[in-house]
């Protein structure tokens, strides 16, 4: 849940700062809107301006392009800095330097496109492609819970033993998301996810999404977007382990804390 929560922050801070139009100005959202309605008006029109503002100052833009990346880098790197240690921290800031310089320089060829691509994150979540988040975990902790006799309503297993799972659980998934971060799988996360043939990672109906990890990319015609890849999720059912624990971690801080208050 930790690398899909990382994941998550990743992909809206690419989307905050390297998925725009141009890297001409810092607070770009009157232009990102401004070329989505003249797009409606004149797609032509739409892409010449773009081609004009991508080709003026192309030193500007390049300087820009790098202190995006840092930025990304920055903000993130921070998210995890208390749940890496010193070693594993700066292995995944290499990771992640190398997967958001490749985010950079791929979108800047999409920015040249004829076609105006954007991300899209929801909701509402009908007519785009998403697919559940293909994360091993996730199959584990819910293999692991069947096997101790926890429900899908929720009936758990003794807390001793629940708790030698999520702590085996959660040194496996800080180890596979520093090594998925190093080998560059972020960037190629949501080309490479339809090559998963696994039934648990087919699409999955609306109401079933819980959160967008990676956004669906759509191309824009006429002022709507239509889904040219798919998005990665996680589904309310990948999402109930997490809850549950949840649930009987604060189980006993809250009984405690009322039996002080009543003393």
């Amino acid at each position: 849940m930790r690398i899909a929560a990382v994941l998550t922050v990743l992909s809206r801070t690419l989307h905050k700062y390297i998925f725009r139009p141009v890297y001409l100005v810092d607070d770009d959202g009157e232009l990102s809107h401004l070329l989505r309605d003249l797009e409606s008006e004149d797609p032509s029109r739409e892409m010449h301006l773009r081609a004009t503002l991508l080709a003026t100052l192309p030193e500007r833009q390049n300087i820009s392009a790098k202190k995006r990346v840092q930025t990304v880098i920055r903000e993130v790197s921070w998210v995890v800095q208390h749940l890496l240690g010193a070693l594993r921290y700066d292995t995944f800031c290499t990771g992640l330097e190398n997967a958001c310089a490749l985010a950079c320089s791929q979108w800047r060829r999409i920015q040249e496109a004829q076609l105006k691509i954007e991300p899209y994150f929801g909701p509402p979540y009908d007519e785009y492609d998403w697919q559940v988040l293909p994360l091993a975990e996730f199959e584990e902790t819910a293999g692991a819970r069947l096997e101790n006799g926890v429900s899908s309503t929720g009936t758990s297993t003794p807390r001793s033993e629940k708790t030698a799972g999520a702590q085996a659980d959660e040194g496996q998934d800080e180890k596979e998301g520093v090594n998925g971060e190093e080998n560059g799988t972020v960037g190629d996360a949501g080309a490479d996810s339809g090559d998963d043939t696994d039934t648990n990672h087919s699409e999955l109906p609306p109401e079933d999404i819980m959160l967008v990890v990676w956004p669906s990319m759509c191309v824009v015609e006429g002022g709507e977007l239509q889904s040219i890849t798919q998005g990665l999720v996680i589904s309310k059912d990948q999402a109930r382990v997490a809850y549950h624990e949840v649930r009987v971690r604060q189980g006993p801080r809250s009984n405690t804390k009322k039996a002080r208050t009543m003393s």
